[in-house]
């Protein structure tokens, strides 16, 4: 990774890729401005703390978040700044979320950006967007979990969403780094790897349909309809995708970096008992007001899709499938405390959760229990409170300075803890590997957010067994969720792992012949 200039770490999630990163800063003694756009909690704990760890106390890091006034934020950028150009030998972080880099592009007639009379880039930003940001020449750009914020399957720069058209104008000085992080850098389709590869090399991908041509054998009809990836499009020549990724994505499994870690156990039975192939997880029976409620809301989805004809409307026929995956979770009703219609028990999956703790609890050991529903986390929160069962609650709503207290605290305090999450808030860039099991309480449609989030857990930092407890409910889109993702997992590590493993046995073979070589030479 030393010896690139435009870098995709891709190692899976738990394996230290911020601290990899780190060391590549410090083994190439880099000086200057160094961005780092990464989620909230990465900006906020991991970041920050893994800096001062690592290349210690003194680096200087300037923090921009929400919690800042807009003065504040501009004053850091211009802190940053001055301080690496009156320093020759000074190196400055600046971490911040993806939201402060939107703007809007400004083009010339060759779609590259337009620039001023004195050949700057002509910067419109968008809400929070910081114009201070684009007037720092950087010694480096890192994004962390790049899979969720360089996505995009265009080159053109008015059809790129605002922080993504950002991330491109940001201004790098000659022979500085780009490095995109993200252990699961297809999120759910390997199509999705495009917006990271033109980021990086900007001047060699180009077109988005191009690339697909090449590797899926699909040409772009042009058609509104016709124009996207079908669902199941499949790499014409892995082997031949993987070669063009070698020398850009460094990827490595805990099994190669780690032997001695045990593999993650998954608790649970198959759907079908017959078959091994079929997805794992704690098959649960509705009750039977989740039930009945869960059967309206299907015959009302189906009524609602009838009555659209051949017009489908999508976010209609989405927010239905909420509807289903939270009632699979819980019956829905108006509740007590926020006097809204949200989750209440009966809950199959809340009593299932309770019958757990308490085992853990008299086994004094710590768990994490993760839901994409914050309503969901809130109402367990409740039952937990209820029943005297101590935990922490970590959503988009937990402050910067709570969500710091309970990482610490999770991690160093000895007995039985539970951490209620957010899927999306807590399921990346950070580390509970205190934790000795996992309960996602509603898989998303993205194989890779679960894979996130089971590894907050199973980490190389800590020799352990981990278990994931999948949840879901007996008859419900909950089946149709573990069989899509069993589907698109299998996919992707074909070219995530098994090409890639492909040559790293071959790459050992050939090492230890070398080695066998020059010892009967000897």
């Amino acid at each position: 990774m030393v010896g690139q200039k435009a870098t995709l770490l891709a190692d899976q999630p738990g394996l230290g890729k911020t601290i990899q990163t780190l060391a590549t800063i410090a083994e190439l003694d880099l000086r200057g401005p160094i961005l780092v756009v990464a989620p909230r909690t990465a900006v906020m704990v991991t970041w920050p703390e893994e800096i001062k760890q690592w290349l210690g106390p003194d680096e200087v890091i300037y923090t921009v978040n929400g919690s800042m006034k807009p003065e504040e934020r501009k004053a850091a950028l211009k802190a940053a700044k001055s301080y690496t150009n009156r320093f020759d030998h000074a190196r400055a972080w600046v971490l911040c979320g993806p939201n402060y880099l939107r703007i809007r592009a400004d083009l010339d007639a060759s779609g590259n950006y337009a620039r001023d009379t004195k050949g700057k880039k002509i910067i419109r930003t968008v809400n929070e967007g910081l114009a201070e940001l684009f007037q720092i020449k950087w010694a480096a750009i890192i994004v962390d979990e790049s899979h969720q914020t360089l996505a995009g399957a265009t080159g053109n720069k008015k059809k790129q969403s605002a922080q993504r058209v950002g991330l491109g104008a940001l201004d790098l000085r000659r022979n500085g780094l780009r490095i995109a992080i993200s252990g699961t850098p297809f999120r759910g389709k390997t199509e999705n790897l495009w917006g990271t590869l033109n980021w990086l090399y900007p001047n060699k991908y180009t077109s988005y349909w191009a690339w697909i041509r090449r590797h899926y054998g699909i040409v772009n009809t042009g058609s509104r309809f016709g124009s996207g990836i079908a669902k199941g499009t499949q790499i014409v020549n892995e082997k031949r995708f993987y070669s063009e990724l070698k020398p850009i994505m460094v990827r490595r499994t805990k099994r190669e970096v780690a032997k001695d870690l045990p593999p993650k156990i998954y608790g649970g039975t198959h759907l079908d008992p017959a078959d091994p192939a079929s997805p794992v997880a704690v098959w649960l029976p509705m009750n039977s007001q989740q039930a009945r409620q869960y059967d309206q809301i299907v015959k009302d989805a189906l009524i609602n899709i009838d009555a659209m004809g051949d017009t489908i409307n999508v976010n209609g026929v989405l927010a239905e499938m909420v509807r289903m995956k939270q009632v699979a979770n819980a019956n829905l009703d108006l509740q007590p405390w926020s006097n809204k219609i949200g989750p209440c028990m009966p809950s199959n999956k809340a009593d299932w959760i309770i019958d757990f703790l308490k085992d853990r609890i008299e086994a004094k050991t710590k768990t994490i229990v993760a839901s994409q529903f914050t309503q969901f986390i809130e109402m367990l929160s409740g039952e937990l409170d209820r029943i005297g069962i101590r935990h922490y609650v970590y959503t988009g709503k937990t402050k910067d300075a709570e969500r710091a207290r309970i990482k610490n605290e999770f991690q160093t305090t000895h007995g039985d803890m539970v951490i209620l999450l957010n899927t999306k808030s807590g399921g990346v860039s950070l580390t509970l590997d205190a934790a000795d099991d996992v309960i996602i309480c509603d898989q998303t449609w993205i194989p890779d957010d679960q894979e996130q989030v089971e590894d907050r857990a199973h980490r190389v930092s800590r020799m352990h067994n981990v278990t994931i407890w999948n949840l879901a409910s007996l008859g419900t889109i909950d089946e149709d969720v573990a069989i899509t993702n069993a589907e698109r997992e299998d996919a992707i590590v074909d070219i995530l792992d098994r090409q890639r493993g492909v040559s790293y046995v071959k790459a050992l073979i050939a090492a230890t012949k070398k080695r066998q070589g020059k010892g009967t030479a000897a």
